[in-house]
């Protein structure tokens, strides 16, 4: 019996297929449920949400389908939860009706990283940076902003994204956009995926120091030994602040094998890479205390001054 008997109208009226989502008659409750997803009217999103408790899984299933071609962005809770639907079909139904809903939003927000005011495009950016591995793209269109804030808050944003977008990120490192190539290695280095490890070491080995530092600080956000070693070339560089950056990566990591480097640079002539090392020897803790105790004995008074601190840092621990 279709819903137009049980309703006894021929076009029933949103209310009346609403009403009959709870018929004990499971056709009638599927008839319903299509004719509201055909006339995607937002009217009955409530209802349908309600609904999706339905012990019936071709009820669940038409639901999403539903909610997917009504596109009312109040569904996505309800779908993100549909996701863990004890039947594989709901599962992959629900994933095509959030993509569904997604879609248009982001490309509306896509537009407004075109508007004229910041303000709108860093609006954009933020909104943008809540919907996951669809935002990667226009979020690496928003890092060439001529804003700054606007670049800060894409980079922020895609750093949100989390493991889903780093393949995409990684090809991203090719980038003719200095200040993409910077937003990357950022994002790269706070989701902390092992697969931007090697890309990283290779844009360290780079001729661009802007992005090289910042490639630093991610390898030191991943924290995995196999960066060792190209940190503590890197502490031989010309450019001060990307050997500030080694010290403090290999801190972070906290490898042996950095213990010696680490004790020349407290000869650094640069006093903020003599800090660095400070607080990265101290960092690594107790490997540190007999060979900087040796390298004490012929040194100058300025290298022993900071030795001293480190070993105070480690017999506190402090750092």
């Amino acid at each position: 019996m279709g819903v137009e008997k049980v309703l006894t109208k021929k076009v029933p009226t949103i209310e009346q297929l609403v009403e009959a989502l709870k018929n004990v008659d499971k056709d009638v409750r599927l008839e319903a449920v299509l004719i509201l997803g055909d006339r995607r009217d937002k009217g009955a999103v409530k209802a349908l949400i309600r609904a999706l408790k339905d012990e019936d899984s071709d009820i669940r299933y038409a639901i999403i389908w539903a909610l997917g071609e009504i596109r009312d962005p109040r569904a996505l809770k309800t779908l993100v939860e549909a996701l863990r639907d004890k039947v594989m079909c709901i599962r992959l139904k629900g994933v095509m009706a959030f993509s569904e809903i997604v879609q248009p939003i982001a490309e509306r927000l896509m537009s407004d990283l075109s508007e004229e005011c910041k303000c709108v495009r860093g609006a954009a950016v933020i909104a943008l940076g809540k919907m996951g591995e669809l935002a990667v793209e226009p979020l690496l269109y928003a890092l060439k902003d001529e804003d700054r804030d606007v670049r800060n808050n894409a980079i922020i944003a895609l750093g949100r994204v989390g493991i889903s977008g780093v393949e995409t990120l990684i090809k991203a490192l090719q980038n003719e956009d200095e200040n993409v190539r910077y937003g990357v290695v950022s994002a790269l280095g706070k989701i902390g995926d092992n697969r931007a490890l090697e890309p990283l070491i290779q844009v360290l080995m780079g001729k661009d120091n802007y992005v090289r530092r910042r490639a630093v600080w991610g390898l030191g956000e991943i924290r995995e030994a196999r960066a060792v070693e190209s940190l503590i070339q890197a502490l031989k560089d010309e450019d001060n602040n990307l050997r500030r950056e080694s010290t403090w990566a290999l801190g972070k990591i906290g490898d042996a094998r950095a213990v010696e480097p680490l004790i020349k640079a407290l000869k650094d002539e640069d006093k903020n890479v003599r800090y660095g090392a400070i607080w990265a020897l101290g960092k690594i803790g107790e490997p540190v205390l007999e060979p900087l105790s040796q390298a004490m004995k012929n040194e100058d008074s300025d290298f022993q001054e900071n030795a001293e601190v480190v070993l105070g840092n480690i017999k506190k621990g402090k750092v």
